[in-house]
């Protein structure tokens, strides 16, 4: 089970009926997020690319409580799918991951729309304790 040691206490994440869009180009990226956060029972949606992310946000508009944001994908990329997403439903909390752990990558993700940020290799603890965040507070 996921857990996080916050000041020497163990939090286990228990996102029933919560709807996870992972948008990853990599197959094994988006399987080994789901497998480490299996038994939180949040439930995943998959993207591989920044069109299938913004179809899958305009198809589940009102289900999608969170994303994971990939930022290097083919064709449209993480930013341009994450501006698309914003216009359609800005209510959506955006994740941005990325391998570039550069302040100014991070930068350019919040001017993209993210609301948060995590660099891969991702620790899933952290990566646990920011989405946790987004699925227990609402952006306005």
């Amino acid at each position: 089970m996921p857990w996080q040691e916050v000041n020497n206490t163990l939090i286990n994440y228990n996102w029933r009926g919560k709807n996870i869009l992972i948008v990853e180009d990599h197959e094994d990226h988006a399987y080994l997020i789901t497998e480490f956060f299996n038994e939180t029972r949040a439930d995943f949606l998959i993207a591989e690319t920044g069109e299938k992310a913004i179809e899958t946000c305009l198809k589940n508009k009102f289900r999608i409580d969170v994303i994971l944001m990939d930022m290097k994908l083919p064709a449209i990329s993480g930013f341009e799918a994450t501006k698309s997403i914003k216009q359609l439903c800005p209510g959506i909390p955006v994740i941005a991951s990325t391998a570039y752990a550069l302040r100014e990558e991070q930068e350019k993700c919040f001017e993209a729309g993210c609301n948060g940020y995590i660099s891969k290799p991702f620790n899933f603890n952290k990566l646990g304790a920011l989405i946790n965040l987004f699925l227990t507070c609402t952006l306005n």
